[in-house]
């Protein structure tokens, strides 16, 4: 198929495809949805368009070529492989994944990437604009290491389980959901909301915070919490484990009470400044 989904004649068997039938766009021929699109199967080795449009994708996606997405969603409820493909954004637009993900090809533009399967998935290793946990339920876990140039969003009832593997992100970071961290490094460098939410350490994992911090959610395990902006902080009220007030400069100011079961420290170049707030610390 080649030009707009809705011509038939563009199509080889010159009719529109059934949303059961399976398409094929070859090597140098462009389809482009111009509207809302229901498929099972997709074969792309040339490319796709989907501009505003909702692209359903009941079956499995095989990218070999290159799939645009402007400010519309691409739904794939089947196993997504764009290996050797391309993938890219040209606008806020979404691609949604429900089952296995094998690869992404080469990933770019502004877009986000939304694991929805209600249940377990597997994110795969990458460089991410904008990342979501999604599907209500289910443990999503990385198979190495993330980074989310954006925003990264931990769904209600979504657990990601980082285990070994940093996650490192630029934008706002909102957990209503669950993070599990081992031994790896959660980098959270803009704001960062776990209101309602959970951060698990199972180990002596990191979270680092550089920016304002509304809500840290139900913080549990042995890992230690920095505050690493490189200037004035507010550290939340809460009960740590370890605690550090980092960043080499500024002043980190406690917001209410604080207590460090573990070790509580101070960075040379930094001030914690207290107020009248109690600061209990039964560690080392």
């Amino acid at each position: 198929a080649t030009g707009n989904w809705g011509t038939a004649s563009n199509w080889g068997q010159n009719r529109l495809p059934a949303q059961t039938d399976n398409i094929i766009v070859n090597t140098g021929q462009t389809l482009t949805l111009n509207g809302d699109r229901t498929i099972n199967n997709i074969d792309i080795d040339g490319t796709i368009v989907v501009g505003s449009d909702a692209f359903i994708v009941t079956g499995i996606s095989d990218i070999d070529g290159t799939m645009t997405i402007s400010t519309g969603t691409v739904d794939v409820d089947g196993v997504f492989d764009a290996t050797g493909g391309f993938v890219t954004f040209t606008g806020a637009g979404n691609l949604m994944l429900s089952s296995t993900v094998t690869g992404l090809g080469t990933l770019s533009g502004n877009g986000t990437v939304t694991y929805d399967n209600v249940g377990h998935q597997t994110i795969v290793a990458y460089t991410y604009y904008s990342l979501t946990a999604g599907g209500t339920e289910g443990t999503k876990t990385l198979s190495g290491i993330v980074n989310v140039d954006g925003d990264l969003t931990i769904d209600t009832g979504v657990t990601i389980a980082m285990g070994a593997n940093n996650l490192t992100v630029a934008g706002a970071t909102s957990i209503p959901g669950t993070v599990t961290i081992s031994t790896a490094t959660l980098d959270a460098n803009g704001t960062f909301d776990a209101t309602g939410g959970s951060i698990t350490f199972s180990d002596a994992g990191n979270l680092n915070l550089f920016s304002t911090v509304t809500d840290l959610g139900t913080l549990s395990g042995p890992g230690t919490v920095t505050y690493d902006g490189a200037g004035d902080q507010d550290i939340v009220a809460d009960a740590y484990n370890n605690l550090r007030a980092g960043g080499g400069s500024g002043t980190k100011t406690l917001a209410g009470a604080v207590t460090v079961a573990g070790a509580l420290t101070i960075d040379a170049g930094v001030t914690t400044a207290m107020g009248a707030n109690s600061l209990t610390v039964t560690g080392a």
